[in-house]
């Protein structure tokens, strides 16, 4: 955004004097990443899968394994309390592919384990709209095969398909094809991906691919990473976490990053929290919920945090709290161009400020001219409020801003103030000027 104003003239000398104090003001650090325990009751202790409902602003739960039965219940969480709204649908399962379709506004469920005795899998889709259940597809030919063991399904909002990938044919068998779901049918698009059952996957909407992390084939735990691109698999990383699988994985759309968090080594549950930029991983020092696997997280895009309910440390013990997680921005960036050489006294100058806000907080912009040879005090040039990344430019007349001098050299400083009125990103540019001859 440009914004163009009428510029302000001179402040006062004690203003212009607590200007130059505040612009040499240390920057404040980035607020820390945290995880908050909000709820300790809600749904039964339990793993399972959660999606935002963008439409409504609920988080949906399905179904799940507490350790002795399936479940079939439906959940929704507000942002603050859970409330049960269904106890009917799908028949009761657990390690189900769930996803959320935003131009339909509908969540996706498909296949899972049917019973704890065996591995009986289901290949059926169902649809929640917020009100009911209703069985879109009831598998066979031209759908995926039955399958469980994973939550390998994201809702590709740049082409409006939702992704199914592998996932367990039965116990150990994983399973390499690649299907989308249009809100009528199935198709087949790869089977060549590579094979895994119990990883996790995210639609990654900065970088318009879904991103895929961990898994197990067979009895090998995979530590790699993927993006699918509604045409093939690349594999964009193989190091990062610890490989892991059962781990819960959501997409920060506000902060463009993919949040993991806990997960299963093959020997242990694990507590840490990771971020994946599109490029890198990197390891975030925030102590959190208890290790756990099995858990199900969402990203709550009407509150900014991401959500994560339940798990289980061992198989055998569950647990039924609720956590949100708030991860840091990158802090505000400053520039600024004067466009360097000017004329005086009948000249004009001008400078052009680009803000960068990711966290979208309210900051306050100064912009002065210091002081110097013919200028014995500060001239402020603006004190404005911003809100998020904006672009700044202004234009002035030399005499009306520097009268009864001619400086050879002006430096014009910029500072954003955060609401404690510390400096959170400075810049500062020069303006050379040339004598005007007759």
């Amino acid at each position: 955004m440009s914004t163009r104003i009428s510029p302000t003239l001179r402040t006062s000398l004690a203003t212009a004097l607590t200007l130059v104090s505040l612009l040499g003001l240390t920057a404040a650090p980035a607020a820390a990443a945290t995880w908050t325990q909000v709820a300790l009751t809600g749904p039964s202790p339990r793993g399972s899968q959660i999606v935002h409902d963008s439409a409504r602003n609920r988080t949906v739960l399905f179904g799940g394994w507490n350790g002795s039965q399936m479940l079939g219940d439906t959940w929704e969480w507000d942002g603050s309390t859970w409330t049960q709204v269904a106890t009917s649908g799908p028949p009761p399962r657990d390690e189900i592919g769930m996803a959320y379709d935003v131009r339909r506004g509908v969540t996706v469920v498909f296949g899972g384990y049917g019973s704890s005795v065996g591995c009986p899998v289901l290949g059926d889709t169902w649809e929640w709209d917020g009100a009911n259940w209703t069985l879109v597809d009831a598998g066979g030919p031209g759908s995926p095969s039955p399958r469980a063991a994973f939550g390998q399904m994201a809702y590709d909002e740049g082409r409006g398909v939702t992704v199914l990938f592998g996932g367990n044919a039965d116990c150990v068998n994983p399973l390499s094809d690649t299907w989308e779901w249009d809100g009528s049918q199935w198709t087949l698009v790869s089977t060549s991906g590579p094979a895994r059952a119990s990883s996790e996957m995210v639609y990654d909407s900065v970088n318009d691919v879904t991103f895929m992390f961990g898994g197990i084939e067979g009895f090998t735990v995979l530590g790699d990473s993927w993006t699918w691109n509604g045409n093939i698999w690349n594999q964009v990383a193989t190091t990062g976490p610890l490989a892991r699988y059962e781990h819960p994985l959501a997409f920060d759309g506000a902060r463009g990053r993919a949040v993991l968090f806990g997960g299963w080594s093959g020997s242990a549950s694990l507590a840490d929290t990771w971020e994946w930029d599109g490029a890198t991983w990197t390891n975030i020092p925030v102590s959190g919920p208890p290790a756990r696997h099995s858990a199900a997280m969402a990203y709550d895009s009407a509150t900014g945090v991401t959500v994560l309910f339940g798990g289980t440390t061992d198989g055998q013990f569950f647990f039924g709290d609720t956590w949100v997680y708030a991860g840091d921005f990158p802090p505000p960036t400053l520039t600024l161009d004067c466009g360097g050489i000017s004329a005086c006294p009948a000249g004009t100058f001008g400078y052009r400020a680009v803000v960068t806000n990711p966290a979208q907080t309210t900051l306050n912009l100064r912009v002065v001219i210091a002081p110097g040879v013919g200028i014995p005090s500060p001239i402020q040039l603006l004190n404005q409020q911003v809100t998020g990344s904006t672009e700044i430019v202004h234009e002035y007349t030399t005499s009306d801003q520097i009268p009864n001098v001619c400086p050879t050299l002006v430096k014009v400083r910029a500072a954003l103030f955060d609401s404690g009125a510390t400096v959170v990103a400075r810049a500062t540019c020069r303006i050379d000027f040339l004598p005007l001859t007759p």
